[in-house]
């Protein structure tokens, strides 16, 4: 080979242009040169495409959400938006054409995800449950809507534990109202009374010693109890109303249980729907993962 082309072949600016042009060769394999049937070098933006788009820039797939968002938008966030969904579909031609969306664990998550929207799209439930459906699903579901156990009540508060004779008496012949027994004892870090307070916010103030006796059944309702103990000295309690858990009654959590109840419909129908798809494969599995 003659020396002037050696010199040629070995010029940076020759090497760069060289390796341009098989890229961009490549490239034209792959998708043909110019626009074609089978990937046109055109992009239509439907209110779909936007509002999917804008769904997933939000992170939450709420079309009505979404489509009032998108009314709402200034011409200029609009177009925003828009010059930002095409820059992305352009991208992802791109990418898709060199292969780049090949055994990317990414891409292929992504993938499924769009893929499960789009079936949970087409699968979402068209009927509006009625009361008999709510109910049935809250029965079925009792651990998601049960109601904690409370207690309602109000304690005086003894530091160091000495609890005066005339205070003894008092509580014990139960004749001090809320009132006049708060006149008594010492100053409580918190509170002194507790209106429907669940065991975990009690044990927080009290500790679990103290929380034990204030639910336990045997303890009397409407009766001065004591001394109580906990970390912070002595008590003594007038318990007004102790509630056990309960599942709670469909009207109290009734748009809970219809957002539950949703969500379990459209998940169950996804699924469904995936093992149709799934039907329609022929699967091969290799011997050496088959469960012996």
């Amino acid at each position: 080979m003659r020396p002037f082309v050696i010199r040629f072949l070995k010029d940076p600016l020759f090497q760069f242009l060289f390796i341009g042009a098989l890229l961009f060769a490549v490239v034209s394999a792959v998708r043909g040169l110019g626009p074609t049937e089978e990937a046109p070098h055109r992009i239509t933006v439907s209110e779909d495409d936007i509002l999917t788009f804008l769904q997933f820039k939000l992170g939450a797939f709420e079309p009505d959400k979404a489509k009032a968002r998108l009314q709402a938008m200034t011409p200029e966030e609009r177009r925003t938006l828009i010059n930002d969904f095409v820059r992305n579909e352009v991208l992802v031609r791109e990418a898709k054409g060199i292969g780049l969306s090949e055994n990317d664990a990414v891409i292929r998550q992504r993938l499924i995800q769009r893929m499960e929207f789009a079936l949970e799209s087409v699968v979402a439930p068209t009927v509006e449950p009625d009361d008999e459906i709510l109910q049935a699903h809250l029965a079925a579901h009792p651990e998601l809507f049960r109601v904690a156990a409370s207690v309602t009540f109000t304690h005086v508060y003894y530091r160091d534990g000495q609890v005066p004779e005339e205070d003894l008496r008092a509580f014990w012949s139960n004749t001090l109202d809320t009132k006049a027994a708060l006149e008594r004892g010492d100053v409580f870090p918190y509170f002194d009374n507790y209106s429907e307070r669940t065991p975990a916010f009690i044990s927080s103030h009290f500790g679990e010693d103290f929380t034990a006796n204030v639910f336990a059944e045997q303890a009397p309702v409407g009766k001065w109890i004591g001394p109580l103990s906990s970390p912070h000295g002595t008590h003594w309690v007038l318990i007004t109303k102790r509630v056990a858990p309960h599942l709670a009654s469909l009207e109290s959590v009734k748009e809970m249980v219809r957002e539950d109840y949703l969500r379990t419909y459209r998940d169950r129908a996804v699924l469904e729907a995936v093992d149709a798809l799934v039907s329609g494969y022929d699967i091969e599995i290799a011997p050496e993962l088959e469960t012996p």
